[in-house]
Formats: C-alpha cells, sequence, structure tokens
C-alpha cells in the first residue's frame, strides 16, 4: 500500500484511456492503444504535500545515513520561511538533521570515501559543494571539507596593485587599468579585491585602497558543479573520486580525504554540467557542458579535447553507458552515440529537469524528462516509454534507493510537494505511441556509406599521400608499442625495489583548528616483508603544532597494511593553506626513499 502525507489523498493522475485516445487521434482511428498505455509503471510511495522544499536535481541525493540499509532523501534547499539554506534529510516519512549552509550549494551528492567489504557496511560520505569547497557529511555529522587550491592572479593586475602599494599610481589610475584589464578578461579572472574596488562608489574607493593594498593579493575560485568517478571498478561497491568544475574554466578530480588533485584538465570555458563514465584507474571519460553552449568530451589517455554543439544550449548531460543524452532549451532532447550518430526529438514542451534512471532488476537504461506541460517522459534508448502526468510541474528528480527498496525516484514540484515513487516489478517498458508527443528530425550528419564513399574517392585522387600517412601511422604504432614494452620491461626489473611495492594514503579530517591525520601504509610485494622502516611527518612548526612527529614501522607482511593516526593542532596567526609531506626512511639511510605531500585546508577559527 502506498504511504502517504499531507491534506491530498488520492493518487497522482496518469495518463487515461481519454488521454491515449487523444494521442492516437493523429494516427490511424482503427489501431487501438497498447495496453501498457493505460496502466502506471509506478507506485505511489511518499506524497508529502507540506514538505515545501524548493530545490533543484543537482542538489539532491538519495543514500544510506547510518549503514543500516535504509536509504534517505538528502535536499539542500531554501526555507520560503525563513529565508535561510539549509541540508535537510527525509527518512521515511519523517523531515529529520536540518543543517545551516554558509549558501546554496552547486551540488548535492553521495561519496563512497573506501570500497565496501562484505564483513562490514560501509557508510556513505555526503558531499556539498558551497563557495570553494567541498564539505563532507557522514551520518548527517561534518566529517571533513576539501578547498580549491588558490589560483594566481593575473600579472598585469598583480602589477597594478603592486604599483599602487608603492605609490606610483594613484586610486583613479588604478580603476582604469583595472576596467581597461576587465574588459579583456572575463570577470572571473580579475581577483576578488579588484572586483570589489570597482563596485565601490567613488567615494569610499581611497579608503578600501589603503586598507587592502599592504596585504596579498590571492584570487579564489568557485565550484559551478560537482559528480562522482569510480576509482577502480565499475560497480556501486567501488570507492569514488569527486569530480569538481570550477569557474576558472577547469575540472578536477580530487581525493577529498587526501585534500590531493589526482588529474586537471583545462576547459575552454567555465563549465556547467558534467556527467562521466568508466573508472579513474583504467580509462574514464568526462561529458562537459560549458557556457559556451558546447559540449567537450575529455577522456584519460588523450589530450585533445573534442566538442559537439547543439542548436541551443543545453540544460544537463546525462549518460546512460549507450547514448548521451542532451535536454536543450528548445525543447529538444539529442541522443548521441559516436561522434557521427545523433538523433534530435522535438517535444513538445520545454524541458524543466532530466535524470537517469538504472533499474538492475530489470536491466532497465532510461531517463525521465519532465516538461512544463506537468508530464515526465522516459526514453528507454531513443524510444519513448512512459508518459506520466503530475498535479505540478516537476522542477527536480533524483533516481536511486529509498528506505529499502530499489527503482526508487524523488519528485519535487513547483509547488515544493515531495513525491517519493517506486518502478513496479512487473512494469514493461515497451514503445508507446510516439504521434504528436515528440516528432523526430533528420540528422544532419551524413551516413557511413556516403562517408565510405568520400573516403574512397579521396584516397583514388591522392593515392601517394595516403600511402604516405599509413606507413607513418605504422611506423608510429609501432614506436609507441616498442616503448610501451620498453617501459613495462624496465617496471618488472624494477618490481623488487622498495618504493614500487610501498603506497602510502594519508588521509586528513577535520576543518580546523583540530586535524587528525591518518596514514595507510600497504606493503604490495607478494614475496618481501617490509622491515627496518621508518615514518617522519614534516609539518610547519609556525602553523601547527605536532606532538610526534616520527613512527617506526613494524614488521609489515606481504600484502598487509598498518595504519597509524596523529592530532595536530593550528597555532599560526593567519589562516589559509597548508602542507603535510609524509616522508618514508630506511633505518640506515637519510635519504627518503618514498614521499608523500597532502594539503591542509584553511582552518576554521570560529570552531574553536
Amino acid at each position: 500500500m502506498a504511504l502517504k502525507k499531507g491534506n491530498s489523498t488520492t493518487s497522482l493522475p496518469f495518463p487515461t484511456s481519454a488521454v491515449a485516445a487523444a494521442v492516437l487521434s493523429a494516427g490511424s482511428s482503427s489501431t487501438p492503444p497498447p495496453a501498457a498505455a493505460n496502466e502506471s509503471k509506478w507506485i505511489t510511495l511518499v506524497e508529502d504535500q507540506d514538505a515545501k522544499v524548493f530545490t533543484f536535481g543537482s542538489c539532491m541525493a538519495l543514500t544510506d545515513l547510518r549503514g543500516e540499509g535504509r536509504w534517505a532523501l538528502i535536499a539542500g534547499e531554501l526555507s520560503q520561511s525563513s529565508g535561510e539554506v539549509r541540508l535537510r534529510a527525509l527518512d521515511g516519512q519523517t523531515w529529520r538533521d536540518a543543517f545551516k549552509l554558509p549558501e546554496f550549494p552547486s551540488a548535492v551528492l553521495t561519496l563512497n570515501l573506501e570500497p565496501a567489504d562484505t564483513a562490514r557496511r560501509v557508510i556513505p560520505a555526503i558531499a556539498v559543494a558551497v563557495g570553494n569547497m567541498v564539505l563532507l557529511y557522514k551520518s548527517m555529522k561534518p566529517l571533513c571539507r576539501y578547498q580549491l587550491p588558490p589560483v594566481s592572479p593575473l600579472e598585469e593586475e598583480a602589477d597594478l596593485w603592486l604599483n599602487a602599494k608603492e605609490k606610483n599610481i594613484g586610486v583613479v589610475d588604478l580603476v582604469n587599468r583595472l576596467t581597461s584589464l576587465l574588459e579583456a578578461h572575463p570577470s572571473s579572472a580579475l581577483s576578488q579585491r579588484s572586483r570589489a574596488l570597482l563596485m565601490l562608489p567613488h567615494e569610499e574607493r581611497e579608503g578600501f585602497l589603503q586598507e587592502h593594498v599592504d596585504k596579498p593579493l590571492y584570487r579564489s575560485t568557485s565550484i559551478t558543479c560537482m559528480t562522482t568517478v569510480n576509482n577502480k571498478l565499475k560497480d556501486e561497491s567501488s570507492d569514488q573520486l569527486l569530480v569538481v568544475g570550477t569557474e576558472n574554466r577547469q575540472v578536477l578530480i580530487v581525493d577529498a580525504l587526501s585534500n590531493t588533485t589526482k588529474a586537471q584538465h583545462d576547459m575552454p570555458d567555465v563549465p556547467v554540467t558534467v556527467a562521466t563514465h568508466g573508472t579513474f584507474q583504467e580509462r574514464y571519460r568526462l561529458f562537459v557542458s560549458c557556457r559556451d553552449g558546447k559540449i567537450y568530451t575529455v577522456t584519460k589517455d588523450y589530450s585533445e579535447i573534442v566538442s559537439v554543439s547543439p542548436n541551443d544550449r543545453p540544460i544537463t548531460v546525462l549518460s546512460t553507458g549507450k547514448y548521451l543524452v542532451v535536454p536543450c532549451m528548445d525543447e529538444t532532447v539529442y541522443f548521441y552515440k559516436g561522434k557521427n550518430n545523433e538523433l534530435q526529438h522535438k517535444l513538445s514542451a520545454a524541458i524543466a529537469c532530466a535524470e537517469v534512471i538504472k533499474y538492475e532488476a530489470s536491466g532497465l537504461r532510461a531517463v525521465a524528462i519532465a516538461l512544463a506541460n506537468k508530464e515526465v517522459y522516459v526514453f528507454k534508448d531513443d524510444q519513448l516509454v512512459d508518459v506520466s502526468t503530475y498535479d505540478d510541474v516537476v522542477i527536480a528528480m533524483k533516481y536511486g534507493r529509498f528506505d529499502r527498496e530499489e527503482g526508487a525516484m524523488a519528485f519535487v514540484l513547483r509547488n515544493g510537494t515531495v513525491l517519493i515513487r517506486l518502478i513496479r516489478r512487473r512494469a514493461k517498458f515497451d514503445p508507446v505511441v510516439q504521434e504528436r508527443i515528440f516528432r523526430p528530425l533528420e540528422s544532419v550528419l551524413p551516413k557511413k556509406s556516403k562517408m565510405f564513399f568520400e573516403q574512397t574517392a579521396r584516397e583514388k585522387e591522392n593515392p601517394k599521400r595516403t600511402n604516405t600517412a599509413i606507413f607513418d601511422n605504422l611506423s608510429r604504432m609501432k614506436y609507441e608499442i616498442n616503448k610501451r614494452y620498453a617501459e613495462s620491461m624496465h617496471v618488472q626489473a624494477g618490481s623488487g625495489s622498495v618504493k614500487n611495492d610501498i603506497i602510502i594514503t594519508p588521509q586528513l579530517l577535520g576543518s580546523g583548528p583540530w586535524f587528525k591525520l591518518t596514514v595507510i601504509v600497504q606493503n604490495t610485494s607478494s614475496t618481501t616483508p617490509l622491515v627496518g622502516y621508518g615514518i617522519f611527518i614534516e609539518v610547519d612548526r609556525n602553523m601547527y603544532d605536532m606532538k610526534q612527529t616520527i613512527v617506526e614501522l613494524p614488521f609489515v607482511v606481504p600484502q598487509g597494511k598498518f595504519v597509524f593516526a596523529r592530532s595536530f593542532r593550528f597555532v599560526g596567526q593567519q589562516t589559509k593553506q597548508g602542507s603535510i609531506t609524509i616522508h618514508l626512511l630506511r633505518n640506515s639511510k637519510s635519504m627518503p626513499v618514498l614521499c608523500v605531500q597532502a594539503v591542509i585546508p584553511e582552518s576554521d577559527v570560529s570552531l574553536e
């Protein structure tokens, strides 16, 4: 039986026989509607009309809060009554654990900090992107935070402030030159100090200059989008890394616990949404939608960025594994399968939001698209398989698990109502009649046969150039094969060295002034034990107070690990990012065998 909350006890309206008849009116009148079109494929589990939730799909997540196998809905939303931004959890039918956030988040998602273990259940963390940092919660309690590394200011801007500090130019010349610099670069390229100076009235600029001219100039960036990528395995039990898009036109892959950046990709424009495919250790692929309206594809082993350009600006980017689905603002949804295989569908109303459905019980891979006419379409591959109607426009959706049930979808309506619906276990998502629902457009890209004939004609016209290109590619391929073979032989020859057999993983917890450093030393060798080694922790004594910095490693068996923790406190005068270096030393040598560095975020002195 469906559990509902609120004033209404009626179930949601769905397409009736009258709606199906209206859909069929564009086609042959003698064709009866399919039986599945009149049957609801969803069951309403929770309906809370008093929730008054106002959020977006990127700010919702479904997660196991306490590791008990009961999943809850997490939402970062704006309270209409108090005007506060808060993080709330819908556990069953009750809203719990409201946390205040400094500003509206750009993304809220779940993050597996460690791989799942059969012996114990791993509690996933909740990552909240706010401003230039990612706040991590575990069991709805603060865990730690990751802060974006500072960005170097423009050289021209730094020279202007240096001249102002040395009294070479006045405030009027400084403002005029900063204005010219702002016209040549985007506003995000300037530091917060310069932008604040340009926005002040004329009578307040001199006082602002005298107050801030002696302070160091720095430029911080903010997070525009965020998602996750699996580290080693493709299933949901794998540990994950954060994929963060910044206002500085970069996409970073970071390890939030160790506060380190694993990979960095520079984009042509500011990223808006990002989708991932694959794993970080093997080969990942990023699909990034930027503010210029283009979608860029970034891979791990290929430095060139490939782009596709829809006819209008994308609303989001979704990856189902088989298709790259791009809903756009011109009421069109694009299905990309490879660079030269595109299918477009014109919908009947503007697109409000979209979400990927991955129902493992039936192997369903689909995309749900909410429209401004209060309908939600479900596309399996590029075919429409379900249409449902709601009381108001759906502004946010999130798919996953809820309570102990799989196949759950959370809906947030424009009036603040929250719905949790489940996919029926025997639901069949067969294609429905598509007349007057969307109009397929012919692809403007050439077919494979036409491309084959054009390529054959070019080869006949330029036989010498074609033959040279083939042999050049063959020689380059042989060179890469020999290079990789030599590298593999070199690695095998040095596999007995300690550096290749030890992995040191630092994990940093806390937001300050107290931090906790956990170091995991793994012996990956299958035959050689780890004996006679020690750890030296190097940290700035002027900023941090750590009691014991030397640790003697015990006997570590092959394929074993040793874990130790140290707590330290921020004692500096100026709050800024710091670093901590872990050195692996042999007892008889002073030269470090292995060094690992971790970044310490800015200490929050308000918690002291």
